[in-house]
């Protein structure tokens, strides 16, 4: 029977009568055929029983009129041989109604990739989170960036886990990666967060910082934290997250950044990691940072870091740190850093220390200063700085 005979005679009423073996087989043209009023007049047992090559030949004006019952009668094999130019003929209300089985039946490197954005707004957070990896993979970086918070939101932390680099680029900083859950930003891998943009760092909350795994905050690269905010840096856990950090990363924060960092935080850190730290870095330090400082960490320090160091935050170190001070941390202090130097530290440094002092630097102290010197300290001067000295 010739299509346009078939279209003429059966009535709008007539297709929802007919049984599924007749419906079987008519060919592909006949079905392509049909008005759309035809199409949307079968019932939800007659489109469940549909070839494959059937569903492939309506076009995409018939399949924009599927009532979304119809839609979510057919199986997941029929949904995996749509054509995508079907697919994305569909509306976002037909979409919403989709079966979350017949969801992952959609091929991934195909039929995903060509869905249009409100279609995927559509979708229920129920449906996301039912996705496979593969499909998700499949989305392109425009999809993503039109993504609900919601919806992103609902995907798991093993999805996340899936996605590519340059689709967690192209998500908004400032609304889709501020709502994620700590769970799924633990999920990311290390080549994942060494590939995002720094507004979509600066877009994280403090509280999102605080909960990232350390072999996550390794993977940063320099120039992404030169650009973190000083409350996310303040909100990373101490003693585990800091320890962690390479040094070449501590050397790309900014003066700002240092300033802000509570005491537990700078304590946490090695003594790798501040013999490595720019001596800008360590002025930005305030007097109360300093006087936090482990003597080990004191005792890290490079010459130049002491030269560079303000008479304040010298002031601010107390005998005991001073006590730790290497001695080629003393002979790098200038002659006006000795003369700031107040009197309790002088009395803590020991033989060994004294002995390593310029004559200079020990021409810089004046007789309150010395006054506090501890009888070993000057015993333990030699003849050359005596014959030296004022």
């Amino acid at each position: 029977m010739a299509t346009d005979d078939l279209v003429a005679m059966l009535a709008t009423v007539q297709w929802g009568a007919l049984a599924t073996d007749d419906l079987v087989a008519l060919i592909t043209a006949q079905w392509a055929a049909l008005a759309t009023d035809d199409v949307v007049a079968l019932t939800t047992s007659q489109w469940s029983a549909l070839a494959t090559d059937d569903l492939q030949a309506l076009t995409t004006a018939q399949w924009g009129a599927l009532a979304t019952d119809d839609l979510v009668s057919l199986t997941s094999a029929q949904w995996a041989a749509l054509a995508t130019d079907d697919l994305v003929s569909l509306t976002s209300a037909q979409w919403a109604a989709l079966a979350t089985d017949d969801l992952a039946a959609l091929q991934a490197a195909v039929q995903w990739s060509v869905l249009a954005t409100d279609d995927l707004q559509g979708l229920t957070s129920a449906q996301w989170s039912a996705l496979a990896t593969d499909d998700l993979v499949a989305l392109i970086t425009a999809q993503w960036a039109a993504l609900a918070t919601d919806d992103l939101q609902a995907l798991t932390t093993e999805q996340w886990s899936q996605m590519a680099s340059d689709d967690l680029v192209a998500m908004a900083a400032t609304v889709q990666w501020v709502a994620l859950a700590t769970d799924d930003l633990q999920a990311l891998t290390t080549h994942q967060w060494s590939a995002m943009a720094s507004d979509d760092l600066q877009g994280l909350s403090t509280r999102q910082w605080g909960a990232l795994a350390t072999d996550d905050l390794v993977s940063l690269i320099t120039s992404q934290w030169s650009q973190m905010a000083p409350d996310d840096l303040v909100a990373m856990a101490a003693t585990v997250q800091w320890a962690a950090m390479a040094t070449d990363d501590l050397v790309a924060l900014t003066t700002a950044q240092w300033a802000v960092l509570a005491t537990d935080d700078l304590q946490a850190l090695t003594t790798e990691q501040w013999a490595a730290m720019a001596s800008d870095d360590l002025r930005a330090l305030t007097a109360g940072q300093w006087a936090a400082m482990a003597t080990d960490d004191v005792q890290a320090l490079r010459a130049a870091q002491w030269l560079a160091m303000e008479s304040g935050d010298l002031l601010a170190l107390s005998a005991l740190q001073w006590a730790a001070v290497s001695t080629e941390g003393l002979v790098a202090l200038s002659a006006a850093q000795w003369a700031a130097l107040q009197v309790g530290p002088l009395n803590g440094l020991s033989s060994v220390q004294w002995q390593a002092v310029e004559t200079a630097d020990l021409n810089a102290l004046d007789r309150f200063q010395w006054a506090s010197v501890a009888t070993s300290g000057l015993r333990a001067l030699n003849s050359a700085q005596w014959a030296a000295m004022a």
